[in-house]
Order: structure tokens, then C-alpha cells, then sequence
């Protein structure tokens, strides 16, 4: 039930969203819209971010399935793949960008990059690092990639993927090296 509950709370917030600003939305208005009480949603939720937070993280789990499944194992490869996959998730991507909730998607970004470095094989480097050093290149590729994908979205995707993948491309050989 919880998860069915999670998931009509999840899409009453992105309907509301298509005519209101985040800011304006209230949790009463959520559970209205999908016609659950306020108890559900707390037993569920704490706060409406954590309703984001649970829509983009099923998204950034998808990408990692998308990763892992296609075997990515260059910088490249997985820049391009995660501005592609963002670039068909656009209605979420406005819904960050339009309410300032790009730190929900670069924080939990954040959280998936150790499996993030495993996947593209690239975990040797990280094992080398010191744990604070590591942090910090985690922090930097999280944000990069993140505040790179808002910027791309703001332009209303003018470049291709490919091109904005690249940017990655060439600050991470530049880390690498």
C-alpha cells in the first residue's frame, strides 16, 4: 500500500505542478488532488521535497540501470548518456529548474557516484584517492554535471547532448591525467 500511496502522492505534486509553482502548493492540496488523507502522506513524507526527492531519485536510478545495462565505461559514454536521458526527462528537468530544486537532483546525484565509478570502471583511481580528496571530486563531477544539465535546459536545449556531454568529456580527461 505504501508504495501505491507514494506513488499517487508522487503524481498529484507533478499534476499540481503543471499549473502551480512549488511554492504555492501545499501538502492539503497534494492529498486533495490524489484524494488521500494527510496521515498518508505523512506516514510516506515528511515534506514536499521529499516528494521530489523520491521522484528524482527513481530517476537517477534509472539512469544508474541504464549505465550498468549498456556498459558504459568511458567519461564520454556516460556523459552522453546522462544528458540524453535527461534531455527525455524534460518535464522533470523544468520542474527543477522552474522552482530552484536543482540541489534535490545534485545531491542525490552525489549519493549514486561511488556506484557511479564502479560502473564506468573507474574505481581504481577513486581506491588511490584519500577519502576527503575523493569527496571533493565526487562533489565537483556532481555539481558540474547538474548546474551544466540546468544551464542546458535554460537555453532550451540548443546544443546537442553530445555536445554538452563533451564539456564532461574534456574536464574529466583533464582530472584524469
Amino acid at each position: 500500500m505504501s508504495k501505491k500511496s507514494k506513488e499517487s502522492i508522487a503524481s498529484s505534486l507533478l499534476q499540481l505542478l503543471k499549473n502551480y509553482s512549488f511554492q504555492e502548493i501545499t501538502i492539503s492540496e497534494i492529498c486533495a488532488n490524489c484524494d488521500v488523507v494527510r496521515r498518508t502522506f505523512y506516514n510516506n513524507f515528511v515534506t514536499k521535497e521529499d516528494i521530489i526527492e523520491y521522484i528524482v531519485n527513481k530517476h537517477v536510478s534509472e539512469y544508474m540501470d541504464t549505465i550498468r545495462k549498456q556498459r558504459l565505461n568511458t567519461p564520454r559514454a556516460m556523459a552522453h548518456t546522462y544528458y540524453k536521458f535527461w534531455y527525455e526527462k524534460k518535464e522533470i528537468v523544468s520542474i527543477l529548474e522552474e522552482n530552484n530544486l536543482f540541489y534535490i537532483l545534485q545531491s542525490d546525484f552525489l549519493n549514486y557516484l561511488p556506484d557511479l565509478a564502479t560502473a564506468i570502471g573507474n574505481d581504481e583511481n577513486a581506491k588511490l584517492m584519500d577519502a576527503t580528496l575523493l569527496d571533493y571530486v565526487y562533489t565537483f563531477i556532481s555539481s558540474g554535471l547538474c548546474y551544466n544539465l540546468e544551464k542546458w535546459a535554460k537555453t532550451n536545449y540548443k546544443e546537442s547532448y553530445e555536445e554538452v556531454g563533451e564539456v564532461f568529456n574534456v574536464i574529466a580527461h583533464g582530472l584524469m591525467d
